[in-house]
Parts: structure tokens; C-alpha cells; sequence
């Protein structure tokens, strides 16, 4: 099966998004937004913040959680030039799906690689490497529970609860049993899927099984996978805990207040560009994480409370539970920004429509908590066709471009090229055109087979034309346009609805199964090309 990419259109992005991020850089809402802005003055920032002691912290993690993983070439010299100050990461986050999820979770991957290529082909000088961020400690499993095959939905059911990150695969296998009847019949599909269930359960818990499985996916590419629920890395984030938790965002050097009037004061001015809030800010962003637990901490007059299991603190043991066990300190989206950039020598991150705005909405936290912003780019989103489709839309005369817009234009323009290709119109205007330059030529010459020729001409234009009414009219050309009209409605309806974007229904695991090669990457003339296409 062929998967060939195509680009949505400008009218899938937010207006307000695509104006702030695909101009020049400049925003009031986040200082380096969009693919215009300096990244010279972000590596600057981050060579300031990100010190040799931290690079080694996050290369000896690196070196940890690959420790049972074979890794590639590439991947060894990304993870060792990680040691050096004039390399960077590039970075997307996302919450792990059975399968990889969503395509767009590989459209932000891809996105990821593209970028690192196209900065390494700018700054020669310094070394680009690709993270994938595994949102492992996220706790909402009815987000990722589904995975969605050729509209049957297939749930993980679990009594498991807490971080995601750590459940166990073992449950996993009814789900694999379930897929493996559908394609009973197809040996290639059935070898794949079994590849794909061995790395579940073989693994001790799910960020074990997604870093195995985007290892298979990308691991000749260097992409490196980062397990943020981690001890030493919770460690290297410590001021961030302390700030957000014991001082609820306060910070007398930068003159903020708070975290709610932070937050406050960034909503009106994102109202003011156009852009809403989605996050929920909190007086405190951080919760309370174990296996089988994550919770909000508050603050109380006596000290802190877990607010489901109640178990108080006061502000000394708060503070030894930021110090001792930092593993147990887990933030919200609005503050896993600043984790992220307190753990990595981050230059870019990329994110979907939605995920661009919560970076947004935490951008005054970078200069309160001191850590470096990094470049904040919106990710590549495509269209995925397979070769079958492709030969209908050539046999309709349409080209992909038309199936975006409202329907009736789709409908016009169907009935038009049956006009011109069923009809004969087209044929019997040049034909006209012919016949008229024949008739000059024979009048320069005085022919006297001038006015004979020329009603025979007339005549057979008349039968031609007598010919193509009748076959507008006739049964067969009704039915012809039917079919072509059916066939445009099903292909718009199914892959060009803007209301429900085809990368979050389609999962990525549906067209490996049919056919997809592992090794098929969006290119980096197509992604410059997208660039080009969505930018202002």
C-alpha cells in the first residue's frame, strides 16, 4: 500500500495561531515563536543556563534508561554530544498511546527530524538532536485506553490507576488477540502485529513498551526518548518544585505576585491577540505522584494536603519531600514546560494547534523560574491517501486540492469536467476552430469547393452538438454523473473533513498493518514545502 502526504490547508489552523506563528517571530505573547525567530539568541540562552554539570546529569539518565536497548550508531553519537556546549536538542512531547496512537503523533516525530535536519543544514557549527518526550506521568488512561482499526475500537480495560507510564502490559494481550482476528487472513499483517505485541509484553510497564516501540519506528533516525518520571531528573528540576510549590510562583526579582495573577495577566493579553486558554492555571501546578497515584498538592493554613487521600504536610516536610524523594513531585501542563527545560538543552519544541497555546499560556513562567525559552514551533499535519483513492480522484479529472472547501464547489466542478470530457464540448469547439482557419485558407485561394465544404462542416458540427444533448439527457450520462458524484462525496466525507481531522482518527498502527514500511519518513523537501505552503 502507498501512503502518499499531502498538506492541509490554511483553513484547518486557527487564523490567530497561523498569524502568531508563521510571521516574523516577534510576539508580545512568547518572545521566540514561530519558525522566523532568532534561534541564534536561543542557543545563546541555553549555553548561559545549561552548564556542563547538567549535560553530564542528563547524558548518565540517557545512558540509564537505554540500558536494556541496542542503541543505533546515530543514536550513540547523539546521546554522548550531549556532553558538548554547541549541541541542542529538539524536542516534541506526547501522551503515550497502545501503538504510537494518532498519526499525528508521528507527524509531530517527523516534524521533530525535519527540523534538526533543516538547522544542521543552517548552523554547521553546531549538532541537533532529535527527543521524543514521553508523557508518562499523565493520568488520564481514558484518553489512551482505545486504539481505533478500520472503525472498530479496540479498549484496554484496566483496573489500574495513576501514572500511565507505569502500568503493566500483561492486559494488553486481549487487545492483541482482538486485532489478530481481524487480519487471520493476512500473513504480513499478522507478522507485523505479532512484532508489535512481543515489544508490549515483553516490557515491565507502558514507557517501557512505547520507548521499544519508537525505537523500532525511529531509532535509525537518532531520535532519543526521554522518560521525565525520573528521580535525577525531578533532582535537576528541584528550584522548579520549590518555586511553584513553597513560593506559588512569587518572585520578587522578576516582580510577580503569583501564579494565578501570572496567569491572569497572560490570558487577557492572549484574548487580546485572539488566542484562548484552555489550561486550568492552579495556585500550585505540581502533584503528588506513585504507582497508582497522582494527585493535586494545595496549599492549606497548616501547610499542604493531597486533596484525594487527604494526607497533610507541613512546610517542613514539604520541603524534605522536594529534597529526598523528588520523584514523587509531578507538574501539570502548565509547568511541565519549565521541567523540560530545566532537563534539557532545549532550542525548539513543537506542538500541536492546541499544545502551542499552553506553551503560550505558561510564557511568563521561563523568566520567573530562570530557566532559557526555547523556540516554540507548530508541528506538521498531513494527509494520508492511499494509491486507490489517488486513481479515483485522477479518473474524477479532480486534483486533491479541490476536495478542501464546501461541497457544492466540489459538486460544480465534477459536473463541469463531465461537460468537457463526456460531452464533447471541448472536441467540438476546436473542432470549430479547425474548420474556421480551413475555410480562411480556402477563401485566400478561391476555392470553389468553399461553400460545399463549408455546410458540410456546419452540418456535422450541428450532429455533434445534436449527439452531446442527447447524451446529457440519456440514462448512461445520469448515471456516469451519479457515480462520479458519489464517489467525490465518500472520498471528501472520509479524508477531507476539517471538523475531524484524519490524523486523529487514523492510527498509526492501521496503516502499518496495510502496508505502511517502517522506514517511510516525510522528506525534507516536502517538509520545507509545507513550511512554505502554511506559512504567511
Amino acid at each position: 500500500m502507498q501512503i502518499n502526504v499531502k498538506d492541509y490547508p490554511k483553513s484547518f489552523y486557527p487564523q490567530s495561531l497561523l498569524d502568531l506563528t508563521w510571521r516574523d517571530g516577534n510576539s508580545e505573547l512568547y518572545r521566540y515563536l514561530g519558525v522566523h525567530s532568532n534561534i541564534s539568541l536561543v542557543e545563546d540562552n541555553i549555553r548561559n543556563f545549561f552548564d556542563i554539570s547538567k549535560r553530564q546529569k542528563l547524558c548518565d539518565v540517557l545512558i540509564r534508561q537505554y540500558s536494556t536497548t541496542e542503541l543505533t550508531e546515530i543514536q550513540k553519537v547523539n546521546l554522548l554530544s550531549l556532553k558538548n556546549e554547541n549541541t541542542f536538542t529538539v524536542t516534541t512531547g506526547q501522551q503515550i498511546h497502545v501503538g504510537l496512537g494518532p498519526m499525528y503523533v508521528w507527524n509531530k516525530i517527523e516534524s521533530v527530524l525535519n527540523t534538526v535536519d533543516v538547522l544542521s543544514a543552517q548552523n554547521i557549527q553546531n549538532h541537533y538532536v532529535p527527543v521524543f518526550w514521553m508523557a508518562t506521568e499523565d493520568h488520564d488512561f481514558e484518553e489512551i485506553k482505545d486504539v481505533v482499526l478500520f472503525g472498530e475500537k479496540y479498549s484496554w480495560e484496566t483496573e489500574q490507576t495513576g501514572p500511565v507510564g507505569l502500568f503493566h502490559t500483561n492486559e494488553l494481550k486481549q487487545v492483541f488477540d482482538r486485532i489478530q482476528e481481524r487480519f487471520s487472513n493476512d500473513a504480513r499483517a499478522t507478522f507485523n502485529l505479532k512484532t508489535i505485541e512481543e515489544l508490549y509484553l515483553k516490557s515491565e510497564n507502558l514507557a517501557e513498551a512505547t520507548r521499544a516501540l519508537v525505537q523500532l519506528i525511529f531509532g535509525e533516525t537518532g531520535l532519543l526518548v526521554l522518560d521525565p518520571n525520573d528521580k535525577e531528573l525531578k533532582k535537576m528540576a528541584q528550584s522548579c518544585w520549590e518555586r511553584d510549590i513553597l513560593l506559588r510562583g512569587e518572585n520578587k526579582q522578576t516582580g510577580s505576585k503569583g501564579n494565578l495573577e501570572t496567569f491572569e495577566a497572560q490570558k487577557q493579553l492572549m484574548m487580546k491577540n485572539g488566542l484562548e486558554s484552555h489550561a486550568y492555571p492552579r495556585e500550585i501546578n505540581c502533584f503528588y505522584i506513585e504507582k497508582g497515584v497522582r494527585e493535586r498538592i494545595e496549599a492549606i493554613d497548616c501547610g499542604y494536603i493531597r486533596v484525594n487521600s487527604k494526607v497533610v504536610y507541613t512546610e517542613n516536610e514539604m520541603v524534605s519531600l522536594i529534597h529526598e524523594t523528588p520523584e514523587k513531585i509531578s507538574p501539570n501542563v502548565l509547568l511541565r514546560p519549565i521541567y523540560q527545560q530545566s532537563i534539557l538543552p532545549n532550542v525548539v519544541y513543537i506542538g500541536g494547534p492546541a499544545e502551542v497555546k499552553y506553551w503560550i499560556q505558561c510564557a511568563p513562567l521561563f523568566e520567573i523560574h530562570g530557566v532559557a525559552m526555547p523556540r516554540l514551533q507548530l508541528r506538521l499535519s498531513s494527509l494520508y491517501l492511499p494509491e486507490s483513492i489517488l486513481k479515483k480522484i485522477d479518473k474524477l479529472g479532480l486534483e486533491i486540492e479541490d476536495f478542501w472547501g464546501n461541497w457544492s464547489e466540489l459538486e460544480s466542478k465534477i459536473v463541469e469536467r463531465q461537460e468537457d470530457k463526456y460531452l464533447l464540448d471541448s472536441e467540438i469547439e476546436s473542432l470549430s476552430e479547425v474548420y474556421e482557419k480551413i475555410w480562411q485558407s480556402l477563401y485566400t485561394i478561391q476555392s470553389k469547393e468553399l461553400k460545399d465544404l463549408k455546410k458540410s462542416h456546419l452540418e456535422s458540427i450541428k450532429s455533434l452538438k445534436r449527439i452531446s444533448t442527447e447524451y446529457k439527457s440519456s440514462p448512461n450520462s445520469i448515471s456516469k454523473l451519479s457515480k462520479d458524484i458519489q464517489t467525490a462525496r465518500f472520498i471528501q466525507e472520509k479524508y477531507f473533513d476539517d471538523s475531524k481531522p484524519q490524523e486523529r482518527t487514523l492510527f498509526w498502527l492501521e496503516i502499518y498493518l496495510t502496508g505502511l514500511s517502517l522506514d517511510s519518513r516525510i522528506s525534507k523537501t516536502e517538509y520545507i514545502s509545507f513550511i512554505e505552503f502554511i506559512g504567511i
